[in-house]
């Protein structure tokens, strides 16, 4: 069994026979926890950047607050070393700063060299016993931050430790900061001036001018500066509340003039005042803008006080009650943050606003007037946010003509931004509709996470062609706000509207109403156009039918040029004014007048050119007023270049054709004009698998430039065969400051991507790679804004690329705001410069809708709503479904009357078990689960939960049986009666797409049964208990019989079987790995349990994976990852040989395998890393994401010494913006951090050369191996040859890249 790390023997390791691995792993944050704990509106860039600050645990996100009301993500700062406790900002300039919106709210940057310095300063206090002063800066595309700290106390969150809260006087001249209990500090700030001088010399900053510390007696529940008197701006008050030895509420205040020394501070008595009996605890105290006020708010009222009542000793403050709602769940809700928001000064000078977020998503106004009785003057209910409400909560800067716009992190559950209209509702009846808040955008949160699985959806609603790549589906929130969230990395597309529209649609294209009403979204068919209008209110209305374009033939290329709308079908030319005015005209439905020779017809609205005889266009394609089309007639087929005359010339023509036409061998599979290095080209794609490219010239047409195979050298029978899989369906051009690339979209669903050289006419084109999505075709779509960046869509998924520098960072789209995701057919831009948002039209197989793309990539969550807490997922394959165990707490009435009238009631927890299509979240559970015979309700007794979930798939003689285990477990009203449980076996059948499931039987037992687990073909396993028991399903007798039991130390949390082994990972043994034994008796058979080996150190486990037959992952309560191995053969002492113990920023609740590497990433090889085809994950409950690779021997000691690398440079050299305490302070996260070697890969290929050049020359370690040396052993292939020559720290660089950034969710 496992024992202590110090009673392991030199004699007990193992033996000579049997050496361990030499694995190691490495651990890198995926995704970070989304939990925020605080929202702070804050312009530290600028006054002109309207920027938020998200505050996590670890990190610091910035947004930019549009003048669309959407916050747009523009940097992150992750690397304080240390847990970040609390947050305040000072602020220099108000003035400047308060509703400043100007272009940045567009994306386009101030000039910030006519600004000093920045109005706002992030100011942070961190568990390492340091506060942070931050500010940013905008260079470039990229934002930098100036930071500086301040040792101010030991590390460690100590009670008596200085940063548990951060308060700063309102004029920011002044900083204060409390210890949980005994202690807080002040600090005078330098003025605006000297800050300014720091920044501008570049000095490091230093705010702070003087420092003074105060002790007090007991804990500090609150600490806040109060606003001065209007008359007297250098009358400096701050004001704590204290619980005191006696549990007693006491108010201490602290005052001064600013422009003396701390030294000449003043307490108002030595107790300070205390607060009467009947007051519950204060929640929060909110400064008033008005003469030294605050609010206190409690449980249950608020409190209006002045800061003169408490020098007086007076405790009768006013009292105000606000309206109570009970959410069913039997108790009333808590205020749980306060937000300010954005008033004119005229307003503010006799009048203060706030706002109070209750937990359960409640907002209530509070209107507080100078010259009021009490305050307060009203406090009114302003609506409700559908979310919960924690600590992040803020009033964002959205303009002083505007209505508020709230932000709220979401308390175990997604946030959002949202639209409050000003003017409360009335308390005494619900708000209207359109009164409700507004949600205009949602802010992820999908912690706390207590299961989740990777799967890969299939069923009907599966679109064909999808790139195979497994999901995650977690266990997210709680209560009302409980859901299966399905967590995945892109770029979000929030769905604004959408249409049911005719099948068939093969392209579209969006074209610009003139009059700027909306966009004209036309649609090839296989044998017609239709044509809709898509209104700026989101409307759409279908406009085929006013004859503003041909909608008899299938479009072929269309676009917007000069104002007219040009659009080539399969036997015409068409130009025409295509606008909003024309849609109610008479006018549009006269006859085509034959114009004579040429061919050329005319409407009274579109002018035409028509193909003569059996000639018919065969591809087209439109840029600027160039067209390439390509005609076949009487069995030629030719491309001509055609451009569009700004006006008609005499005979009515309104094109112009350049050239000779270039005759084609081989009918055309795609026609793109594309623009490489100032000139322009038609790329035409054959049907021999060749990609034409002509050099465009406005005077002599086509000019042939270069042919491309896209079948490299001879083709073998089978390529022959198979040519029509290699045929360019589309090709665009990608384009950064350094690099050209064209990107080919090949028939098969291969991405074939070239380095492109334009020299003295001659186009070379280089091979980079091939990307295989799938059997669909890939189109490309050029970026309408950017020459970096283009759209693919493979299949029915939509992907950004983009090229920064030489390399190319692919991103896939997720689209929110549909009940499935859409199975794309066709997508185009809509051109809406110059505004901001980018707009997207698509198609899928019956409907039609636009959608706003996100401008940087992040954690997308689709929710599928249970509306409560989900405990367990497990994802049943053959019938497409998940089946989830839930809980939720419910208000019972009981027998027990109050003595005020009425029944005491009390809260119950009910547990369910739901049936779930992973696409819809639809439930597929016909009734009811109740028992066969009785007729019962499965669940329904209070204060049951399940905790085991499993299959379990019988086979015996030759019959399958499919079931479903459960282990349960409820407490009694009474701690007298003992824990009881129980297992449960339902039967269930799919029936038309839904499941009917019924008990079969039923195991009732003295204690919970926390975990459950199939055994061979016919027994299952499970632990009731510290009690493990085997049972087998006897079907005679047609109920489960025990077969064998097992008496652990401590309840098993997970099961995990490997036949004849059962391994249990337990609070006091960690990992504990059993032996099934059956030998013949004279009676039958005898079946036993016995320990084969244990951990040989004591954990508390929370779960464990196996990724092969001997060795195993292990995750404890105590954020630690352990890596065992079983030997081949028993030993004495029965332990299992820990190869690696780490530690990660959570409590791993979760470890899974799966496939989660993404297309451009899929076919990447990875030397030295164990189980390269498979990627293991494991989850926070905090909703953070690991990534965990175990590497052999070579490539974890090539990567230790990377990492050392860094941490001796860490350690030498001081990182800008961080002290020399802070610099020394490199936290290793893992046995290998891959947090850490991501930095590495970013500082660069010259600066591992001379940290490689140092280490060896230095003589560090002159026994280990060389670079070089672990270079070739990570690298040689299986014959023994080295392909890795030379000192190749590029080589390396791009190793740890793709270990590092080969998953994406």
């Amino acid at each position: 069994m496992a024992f202590n790390r110090s009673s392991i023997s030199q004699s007990e390791l193992p033996g000579p026979l049997h050496h361990p691995p030499g694995y190691g792993l490495l651990t890198r944050t995926l995704v970070r926890s989304p939990v925020v704990k605080q929202i702070i509106p804050g312009r530290i860039r600028g006054k002109n950047y309207n920027d938020v600050i998200f505050i996590g645990e670890t990190f610091i996100e910035l947004y930019l607050l549009s003048d669309d009301g959407k916050l747009r993500k523009v940097a992150t700062k992750a690397d304080f070393q240390a847990d970040i406790r609390h947050a305040r900002v000072c602020v220099f300039d108000s003035a400047a700063a308060m509703g400043a919106h100007s272009l940045a709210g567009y994306g386009i940057p101030p000039d910030l060299k006519e600004e000093s310095m920045p109005p706002h300063m992030l100011v942070l206090s961190l568990d390492s016993g340091h506060i942070a002063f931050l500010f940013a800066q905008q260079r470039g595309p990229a934002v930098h931050f100036i930071m500086s700290t301040r040792r101010i106390d030991a590390k460690g969150p100590h009670p008596k430790h200085l940063g548990k809260s951060l308060a700063i006087d309102p004029t920011s001249r002044f900083l204060a900061v409390a210890a949980y209990q005994d202690t807080f500090r002040l600090f005078a700030l330098y003025d605006t001036e000297e800050i300014a001088r720091q920044l501008h010399e570049g000095l490091q900053l230093n705010p702070i001018k003087e420092e003074k510390t105060f002790h007090v007696n007991g804990v500090i529940l609150h600490m806040e500066f109060l606003h001065p008197p209007a008359n007297d701006r250098d009358h400096v008050t701050i004001l704590l509340v204290i619980v005191d030895s006696k549990q007693k509420f006491r108010l201490m205040m602290y005052e001064w003039v600013a422009s003396n020394s701390l030294q000449t501070v003043m307490k108002h008595g030595q107790q300070g005042l205390r607060l009467s009996d009947d007051l519950s605890m204060p929640l929060h105290v909110i400064p008033l803008l008005i003469d030294r006020g605050f609010l206190m708010i409690t449980e249950f009222a608020i409190y209006a006080l002045r800061a003169d009542e408490v020098g007086s000793g007076r405790s009768n403050f006013a009292k105000h009650a606000f309206p109570q709602t009970d959410r069913g769940e039997g108790r009333q809700s808590l205020v749980t943050s306060w937000a300010r928001p954005l008033r004119t000064a005229t307003h503010t000078k006799t009048m203060d606003d706030l706002y109070l977020a209750m937990e359960d998503g409640d907002i209530y106004f509070i209107e507080v007037e100078v010259g009021g009785p009490n305050l307060v003057q009203l406090v009114n209910k302003a609506g409700t946010l559908d979310c919960a409400v924690g600590t992040a909560f803020a009033a964002l800067d959205y303009g002083l003509q505007r209505n508020d716009l709230l932000v709220a992190g979401g308390e175990m559950s997604s946030g959002g931004v949202y639209l409050l209209k000003i003017g409360p509702t009335s308390p005494l009846s619900d708000p209207r509709a359109d009164e409700e808040p507004r949600l205009e955008e949602t802010v992820a949160n999908w912690s706390p996470v207590f299961d989740f699985d990777l799967i890969n959806p299939i069923g009907d609603r599966q679109p064909q062609g999808k790139a195979m790549r497994d999901r995650m589906y977690a266990c997210t929130g709680r209560a009302l706000h409980g859901a299966i969230a399905e967590i995945r990395h892109g770029i979000q597309a929030s769905i604004q509207t959408t249409v049911t529209y005719e099948p068939g649609v093969g392209q579209i294209w969006a074209i610009t109403d003139p009059d700027e009403k909306g966009f004209f979204i036309l649609c090839a068919q296989p044998d017609r156009s239709t044509l809709c209008f898509l209104k700026n209110s989101g409307d759409w209305e279908d406009v085929s039918q006013c004859d503003l374009l041909d909608m008899h033939h299938t479009t072929l290329a269309a676009a917007l040029v000069d104002h007219r709308t040009v659009q080539i079908t399969t036997n015409a030319i068409n130009v025409n004014q295509v606008s909003d005015r024309f849609l109610n005209s008479t006018e549009l439905s006269g006859e085509d007048v034959n114009m004579g020779d040429g061919g050329v017809a005319q409407n009274t609205q579109m002018w035409s050119r028509r193909c003569e005889g059996n000639s018919v266009i065969v591809g087209a394609a439109i840029s600027g007023i160039f067209m390439v089309v390509a005609v076949r007639s009487e069995g030629l087929l030719k491309v001509t270049l055609v451009s569009l005359r700004p006006s008609p010339d005499e005979s009515g023509n309104l094109l112009n054709e350049s050239g000779t036409p270039v005759e084609l061998k081989e009918d055309p599979s795609s026609i793109t004009i594309i623009g490489l290095e100032g000139s322009l080209f038609a790329a035409i794609g054959t049907r021999a698998a060749t990609v034409l490219f002509y050099l465009i010239d406005a005077e002599n047409g086509l000019q042939f430039v270069h042919e491309e195979s896209m079948i490299r050298g001879t083709q073998t029978p089978d390529e022959m065969e198979q040519q029509d899989l290699y045929i360019c369906e589309s090709v665009c051009p990608i384009k950064s400051d350094t690099t050209s690339q064209l990107l080919c979209g090949l028939r098969d669903g291969t991405l074939r991507t070239f380095n492109v050289e334009l020299s003295l006419g001659r186009l070379n084109l280089t091979k980079l790679e091939d990307i295989q999505f799938g059997p669909i075709p890939v189109k490309i779509l050029k970026n309408i804004r950017r020459q970096d960046s283009v759209l693919l869509l493979a299949g029915p998924e939509l992907y950004q690329f983009q090229l920064v520098g030489g390399e190319t960072i692919a991103t896939q789209i997720v689209f929110e705001g549909s009940a499935a995701e859409p199975a794309l057919a066709a997508v185009c831009y809509i051109d809406n410069l110059p505004y901001p948002e980018i707009f997207v039209v698509c198609v899928t197989r019956d409907s039609l809708f636009y959608a706003e793309l996100g401008h940087f990539s992040k954690e997308c969550v689709r929710r599928l709503p249970l509306e409560e807490t989900p405990r367990r997922l497990l994802y049943n394959k053959t019938w497409n479904m998940l089946i989830v165990a839930c809980s939720k707490s419910i208000s019972r009435e009981t027998n027990e009357r109050l003595p005020g009238g009425g029944k005491k009631q009390i809260r119950i927890t009910m547990c369910s078990l739901k049936f779930l299509d992973p696409q819809t979240c639809e439930s597929k559970l016909i009734g009811e689960l109740c028992d066969k015979t009785s007729g019962d309700l499965i669940f329904g007794q209070p204060n049951e939960q399940i905790y085991g979930l499993c299959e379990w798939n019988v086979r015996i003689e030759g019959r399958r049986y499919q079931y479903i285990a459960i282990g349960t477990g409820f407490l009694t009203e009474t701690q007298s009666q003992p824990s009881k449980g129980s297992v449960i076996i339902l039967s269930a059948s799919v029936v038309d797409g839904a499941v009917q499931a019924k008990r079969r039987y039923q195991i009732s037992l003295d204690a919970p049964v926390y975990s459950v687990a199939p055994y061979g073909t016919s027994s299952l396993v499970y632990c009731s208990g510290n009690r493990l028991v085997l049972v087998t399903l006897n079907m005679q007798r047609k109920k489960p019989e025990v077969t064998a039991e097992f008496k652990l130390r401590s309840p098993a949390v997970q099961i995990t079987v490997r036949e004849p082994f059962i391994n249990v990972s337990c609070a006091r043994d960690s990992l504990c790995v059993l032996k099934v034994d059956t030998r013949d008796t004279t009676g039958g058979t005898e079946t036993t349990i016995s320990t084969w080996f244990s951990d040989q150190i004591t954990r508390n486990a929370f779960s464990h994976f196996s990724p092969q037959e001997d060795i195993f992952l292990i995750s404890d309560k105590h954020y630690g990852i352990a890596g065992l191995w079983q030997p081949p053969e028993r030993r004495n002492n029965g332990s299992l040989t820990t190869l690696f113990d780490t530690q990660v920023g959570s409590s791993i609740s979760r470890i899974r395998c799966g496939s989660l590497r993404p297309p451009w990433k899929a076919h990447k090889a990875r030397p030295g890393v164990i189980m390269p085809e498979k990627d293991i994950i494991g989850s926070g409950v905090d909703g953070s994401i690991y990534q965990i690779v175990i590497l052999n021997e070579d490539a974890s000691q090539l990567l230790r010494y990377i990492q050392g690398l860094y941490i001796t440079y860490r350690e030498t050299e001081r990182t800008q913006g961080f002290t020399d305490d802070l610099a020394e302070d490199v936290v290793l996260k893992g046995d290998i951090d891959g947090d850490l070697l991501l930095v590495v890969t970013k500082l660069g290929p010259q600066w591992l050369r001379n940290a490689v050049e140092k280490s060896e020359a230095d003589g560090h370690a002159r026994s280990a191996p060389t670079f070089e040396d672990m270079m070739r052993r990570v690298f040689a292939n299986p014959a023994g040859e080295n392909v890795a020559e030379g000192f190749n720290v590029e080589k390396a660089l791009e190793y740890m890249k793709e270990l590092l950034e080969g998953i994406v969710l």
